[in-house]
């Protein structure tokens, strides 16, 4: 695609990274995350949560923990897909006390969001 003058975009990133997230390879997922941005493209709430559903399904769960703090900080709301990826994450590591704390807050910030 670059070769041929074709930018790169959103869409095309969250492609690649789906793709070696599918093949367990996180850390080059992780590095088409850290290019897109230095390209000039914001990731996603797609973005974060084909690599939180990688690290979680190749049992990473803390990369999948700090990359979804790095997503809140960088103010990309989790929406119910990304919820539900943390939370499986946690219950199939074992982690119910994390779990229930991840759903405690998906909670809250669900109820704020419906306040007038």
């Amino acid at each position: 695609m670059v070769r041929e003058g074709v930018k790169p975009n959103v869409i095309s990133y969250n492609t690649l990274i789906d793709g070696y997230c599918l093949v367990g390879k996180m850390n080059e997922a992780k590095e088409q995350l850290i290019c897109m941005v230095s390209a000039g493209l914001q990731p996603n709430v797609v973005t974060y949560n084909t690599l939180l559903n990688g690290y979680c399904k190749n049992r990473r769960i803390d990369d999948g923990l700090a990359l979804f703090r790095e997503m809140l900080g960088k103010n990309v709301k989790p929406d119910a897909v990304t919820y539900n990826i943390m939370l499986q994450g946690l219950f199939r590591t074992r982690r119910t006390a994390a779990a229930k704390e991840l759903y405690m807050r998906m909670v809250d910030s669900r109820m704020h969001s419906f306040e007038c």
